[in-house]
């Protein structure tokens, strides 16, 4: 298809309005992720209406029924996760490459004087491993805390049913000491993750431009210096990722 500047130059670029389009096929996903975590936490609760009213009361039809209940949700289940992770996977594919497209596009509009003051390898990284983490957020991150805000909310609601005492414990003891520690480790990580970053752009730079070079670098019998400084700014980029995958190790979620 030929490229349109208008539909991707003269819009301002925000989340809300990129993500516009893909509206419907998202509230799809959400709504397969909402029927996979109810169904999920649906055994428990067949599991307590079981015990309590039928093996309790000695109603074996109850029983049986709560089984063949619970047997016919498994597959279902099943089915459901099927459905929504290739749905999702999807979506976040074409929410990539339009942002992709986007990405490129705005590279076309800089300047001239841009490019001679930015370093291409730089850019480089802006089109490949800065969209990784992107790429990760919209096929697995938002169906995740889909996944677990619907769990919360059913396993809250649950909670309220069969004990309200210990469901307010909970929320009082549990919630206000994990939002914050999450939003400690949100800026904690951030600042560990956008150093990151930028010593991985330095370290495809400094490759892009010696590739390049490589005539000059052996013309000047620079090749050992060469190697040398490519040997810095990976030990930078290594410096980095240990940092991070310590704050992840430490902080990040499932740590004890």
């Amino acid at each position: 298809p030929e490229f349109s500047q208008s539909e991707y130059d003269h819009s301002r670029f925000t989340m809300s309005r990129f993500l516009r389009p893909y509206a419907l096929p998202l509230f799809g996903v959400f709504l397969l992720v909402a029927l996979e975590a109810v169904m999920s936490q649906a055994g428990p609760l067949l599991l307590q209406i079981s015990i309590d009213d039928g093996i309790r009361e000695g109603d074996r039809g109850l029983v049986v029924t709560m089984g063949i209940i619970f047997a016919v949700f498994v597959p279902v289940s099943i089915l459901v996760g099927i459905v929504r992770t290739m749905a999702a996977g999807r979506v976040g594919a074409r929410i990539m490459a339009n942002l992709r497209v986007q990405l490129f596009s705005h590279f076309q509009r800089l300047s001239i004087d841009y490019y001679t003051n930015e370093r291409a390898g730089r850019l480089l990284s802006r089109m490949t491993s800065d969209l990784e983490p992107l790429q990760q957020l919209f096929q697995q991150g938002l169906v995740q805390l889909a996944v677990q805000g619907v769990t919360l909310v059913a396993i809250t609601i649950a909670l309220f049913l069969l004990s309200p005492l210990l469901a307010v414990v909970t929320l009082v003891a549990v919630i206000p000491g994990t939002l914050g520690l999450s939003l400690w480790y949100r800026k904690v990580a951030g600042v560990a993750q956008l150093r990151v970053r930028d010593t991985i752009a330095d370290v495809l730079a400094h490759l892009q431009e010696s590739l390049a070079g490589i005539r000059l670098i052996t013309a000047h019998n620079r090749r050992k210096r060469a190697v040398v400084e490519h040997q810095n700014e990976a030990g930078e980029y290594l410096d980095a990722n240990d940092r991070t995958a310590h704050i992840n190790g430490v902080y990040g979620p499932g740590s004890e």
